[in-house]
Parts: structure tokens; C-alpha cells; sequence
């Protein structure tokens, strides 16, 4: 066990210096779309329009916001304060990945901005407890939470994909020929979606995401199961845009390398004393607190997690009182259900067009992968496939409430430049598996009126496939945003 709980130096050097790299390629990737991504509905950005973010969020505070951002990612790139540097990493992550999940219709960016939260959680507790924890208690209680939250959120990611038609050959291979995510889809879009290929990488997914987080939970294989994880993102990443998801998510694997084992013996040894701090009463109560908050976090993780499975899988409330605090608590830390790379998220695409009202001529203005001087690289940015995912998939995770749909439909609409004399169309286009082929299917088109404030839903054609079904999972509406419990009777 001590070993499990043990991080040389050197490990901790590359996870900082890996954080720092994956948040500074993600900030400068936004920075053409900063005025969205980090901007209010009040400033056309896609958060709310609230006092606080409308303040963090104007012009002025945007730029603000993300100099000190870059500064600290740069500071912790030089080892130099990275303390005060990794702290101030963690706070803008929290605000900007989790607390704006449901405030934003970018939803923190989706997974890759969740996982540069957790990553940042991580470097600063690593960095605090170099310099602050002279018992080395706080800091083996914090890579004993962080190593157990990570490794359960892969087993969670691996048994949604088991669950959600992975093993049925219903899984990433829409997303590989989808022009939102597949890096490579020119290539496998001709294919059968029968193919062999098909058929062992969706296996691979979920039983890998399974297997190496179980061997990240066992101490002797934790090292094995990491690289095995890691080397896992890497075939992701030559297939699928997932933005800085895949390095983020590499870098934290680095977290379960032992000492002297296979990732360490090929560093240059680092050897950092901690300080010879003065006995501080203050400094003693803070780590205490800290290391009894990860204690408690570690005793109701599987309680949340097994909560949240009883709201989805059994559509039942849990006792109110402990439904509020769960709600309450998994919000709080992200907790989730990993619905990541699921066929809810890939079997669809949206094109949006500008229309002329009068002869009804469209222009495609949502190109994924072109530059132009009109719309930057908007379409580059993969947290923009992650916004209209957020959008759309409304229409599946909460049929019955329209407002909110169109409430997030108007406002990612009032960021395209349109005229007066044009209107904005929406296309849903499905990726069908029509016969032994894919086949795209433009079902649904939303004509939004931003003059007449109008929207219009025209049914075009039946997109569905008849291998949709072939999941053990199937989607039920909650009954508010943030939580899996269907609504109060």
C-alpha cells in the first residue's frame, strides 16, 4: 500500500509540467472564440446573464480572467510559484468547468474541460503538499482520493459503454465517421459499419476503460493499468477530435507510475526537500481539514455513484432529504454518469446555414475544420461540437421541456452574424445505418426568425436505425438539469 501511495519527484514534475502544456493548448486554442466560450449572454457569449458573469465575463474581466490564467499555466511550466500558480489554475478550472456546467450552453467544454478541472485539482495538491505538508500525511490521503476517483471514473465510462450498445457494435463507430469527431473518417466512412475494425475497437473501448481502471485500483498492477490507459487515449486521439481530452487524460495516468518503476527509471532524478517549516497551529488545522474532506469524499463516493445509478437505471428518487444533499454534493464535484462518446452524442450532427428570407438560398456556415476570415477557427475548436451537443441532445434528455431548448437554441443563434434580410436553419442530420452502409439522413430542420423572434420545427425524414435500439439502457428525462432522478410526484 505504501508504494501505491508513493510519487517521486520526478513523476510530479511531469504531471506538472503535462497540466500546464494541456491547459495552455487549450486557452490559446480558445482564445479566437474567447468572446463566446468566456463571454455572457449580456456580451452575445454563451453563459447566462447573471451579475457575476456578466462582470468576470464583459470585455474587460474576460481578458483579465484569462491573462492570469495563462500566466499561472506558464508559471508552473517554469516551476516557478506554482502553488499560488496551480491554485489560481484550479479556481478559474472549477468556475469555468463545473460550476458553468449548467449556466453555459458551451457545458464547461464537456469532458475535456472536466478533465483539465481534475487535473488541476491534482497539481495543486501535489504542489501544496511539497511545500506545506512537513507530516506527509495530507499528501498521501490526496493521491489515495485522487487515484480512486480516477480509476472510478473509467470503470463508470467503461460500464455506460457496456451498457449503452458498445458490445452490440453500437458504439464510437459513429463518431469515427462523423464529421464533428472523426479525425480519420474519410477513410472509414466507406466501410461496412459490420467491419472487423468497427467491431474490435468498440470491444477495446469498453472493456479497456474497464480492466486497466480495476488494475489502477489493485496496488501491484496500478502502474500497468495507468500506461495501458494512457497508450489507450493515444489510438483515441489518432481517431478522434477530442480537443486536449486525450493528452489531459494521459497525463493524469502519469499519477499511478511507483517509484523506480517503468515511467520513473526513465526520468532524471529529482530531489525536492520539502521545507523546514515552524510548527503552525493554523497550517496543522488547514491539512487536517483537508485530509478529513478526502476521507469523506472516499466514503460516499460509492454512495453518490450508486445513487446516481438507482435515479437512472431504476427511475426512482432516493429519500428527499438525501436526494437534495446527493444532487447537492455530486454538482458540487462534478460527479457524474459518464455518457461520453455514446451514440446519444454520435449518431447526429447539426449544420447551420444562413438562409435569404427571399429567394431562400442557403450558405453553409458551420464547416468543420475550415479557417475563414468571417468565422475564424471557430469550427476548429471541438468545445464548439461540444456546445451543440449540449443544445440538441436536450431534445432527448428533456423531451418535454421545450423552453429550455429553445432558450439554448436562441442564444448559440444570436452568435452567428446574420442580416435582417436572413434567417438562421438549423439542419439535424443523422448518421443512419441504412443496409450494410452509413448513410447521412437530414431528419429535422429549426428555422430561427432572431427579427420575428420566431422558431419553426420542420419534420424532413425518419433518421432513426433499427440498431438504435440495441442498448440495455434506455434515456429517461430527469427531473431538473443536474441531477438523474426523475421529478418529484
Amino acid at each position: 500500500m505504501s508504494e501505491y501511495l508513493a510519487l517521486s519527484w520526478s513523476v510530479q514534475a511531469l504531471i506538472r509540467s503535462g497540466f500546464a502544456f494541456c491547459m495552455l493548448g487549450m486557452l490559446l486554442l480558445s482564445l479566437p472564440s474567447a468572446h463566446r466560450f468566456f463571454g455572457s449572454e449580456k456580451y452575445n457569449g454563451y453563459a447566462d446573464d447573471e451579475p457575476l458573469l456578466n462582470i468576470l465575463f464583459s470585455p474587460v474581466g474576460r481578458v483579465l480572467v484569462l491573462a492570469s490564467w495563462v500566466a499561472a499555466a506558464c508559471w508552473l511550466m517554469v516551476d516557478k510559484h506554482t502553488v499560488p500558480a496551480s491554485l489560481v489554475c484550479l479556481l478559474w478550472s472549477r468556475f469555468c468547468f463545473i460550476s458553468l456546467r449548467w449556466r453555459s450552453i458551451s457545458r464547461g467544454m464537456g469532458a475535456p474541460g472536466f478533465m483539465l478541472y481534475w487535473l488541476a485539482a491534482l497539481v495543486f495538491f501535489l504542489e501544496y503538499t511539497r511545500f506545506y505538508d512537513p507530516s506527509g500525511t495530507l499528501r498521501l490521503l490526496a493521491i489515495l482520493a485522487f487515484k480512486v476517483d480516477f480509476a472510478v471514473i473509467m470503470l463508470c465510462a467503461g460500464q455506460y459503454k457496456l451498457f449503452s450498445g458498445y458490445p452490440q457494435n453500437n458504439g464510437m463507430e459513429r463518431g469515427m465517421v462523423n464529421p464533428w469527431w472523426g479525425r480519420l473518417r474519410r477513410f472509414y466512412r466507406p466501410l461496412p459499419h459490420t467491419h472487423i475494425v468497427f467491431r474490435f475497437l468498440n470491444h477495446c473501448a469498453y472493456l479497456g476503460e474497464l480492466l486497466a481502471g480495476a488494475a489502477m485500483l489493485y496496488a501491484p498492477w496500478s502502474e500497468y493499468g495507468g500506461l495501458f490507459m494512457a497508450f489507450s487515449f493515444i489510438i483515441i486521439f489518432l481517431h478522434i477530435k477530442l480537443g486536449f481530452l486525450c493528452h489531459t487524460v494521459i497525463v493524469s495516468c502519469f499519477l499511478f507510475c511507483h517509484p523506480g518503476g517503468l515511467v520513473d527509471g526513465l526520468l532524471p532524478t529529482l530531489a525536492t526537500t520539502p521545507q523546514d517549516l515552524e510548527p503552525n497551529i493554523f497550517l496543522s488545522l488547514f491539512n487536517g481539514a483537508m485530509g478529513l474532506f478526502f476521507l469523506i469524499y472516499l466514503v460516499l463516493l460509492p454512495f453518490m455513484k450508486l445513487g446516481t445509478y438507482y435515479n437512472f437505471y431504476g427511475q426512482k428518487r432516493l429519500p428527499e432529504a438525501w436526494q437534495k444533499f446527493q444532487d447537492t454534493w455530486t454538482n458540487l464535484w462534478g460527479i457524474i454518469i459518464w455518457r461520453v462518446f455514446t451514440i446519444d452524442n454520435t449518431n447526429f450532427y447539426v449544420q447551420a446555414f444562413l438562409q435569404d428570407r427571399a429567394t431562400g438560398e442557403r450558405t453553409l456556415y458551420s464547416i468543420p475544420e475550415e479557417f475563414s476570415f468571417s468565422k475564424g477557427f471557430r469550427y476548429l475548436h471541438v468545445c464548439e461540437y461540444v456546445c451543440f451537443v449540449s443544445i440538441f441532445t436536450t431534445l432527448k434528455y428533456f423531451p418535454s421541456n421545450s423552453p429550455l431548448f429553445t432558450k439554448k437554441l436562441y442564444r448559440y443563434a444570436k452568435t452567428i452574424p446574420c442580416k435582417d434580410s436572413q434567417v438562421l436553419v438549423f439542419q439535424w442530420v443523422d448518421v443512419k445505418k441504412e443496409g450494410d452502409y452509413f448513410v447521412d439522413v437530414a431528419s429535422r430542420e429549426f428555422k430561427v426568425d432572431l427579427l420575428e423572434q420566431e422558431l419553426t420545427v420542420t419534420e424532413l425524414a425518419d433518421g432513426s436505425s433499427a440498431t438504435d435500439s440495441l442498448r440495455f439502457s434506455d434515456l429517461h428525462e430527469a427531473g431538473q438539469v443536474g441531477s438523474y432522478a426523475p421529478a418529484s410526484k
